[in-house]
């Protein structure tokens, strides 16, 4: 990898380190304790609202990206 293969994961999976032939993955990260945080307090705000399903609870999280060495880079 990535000669042959390129690969990124997300949830800042750690199916590959460096102890692995030293690929590292490309990986989308996110919050893991506020999304838990915010799940519930949305959960527990949708119980309490009759019309809950009138309503957005959504909530996006800004992109982070773990940089690694698990994709080639594709250049001119």
């Amino acid at each position: 990898m990535p000669e042959d293969v390129s690969l990124v994961s997300f949830d800042d999976a750690e199916l590959l380190d460096a102890n692995n032939g030293g690929a590292q993955l490309v990986s989308a990260i996110h919050p893991k304790y506020q999304l838990g945080r915010i799940t519930a307090k949305n959960l527990l705000r949708m119980m309490e609202d009759e019309k809950w399903q009138e309503k957005n609870y959504s909530y996006r999280f800004p992109v982070k990206i773990k940089e690694g060495n698990s994709i080639q880079k594709i250049g001119r």
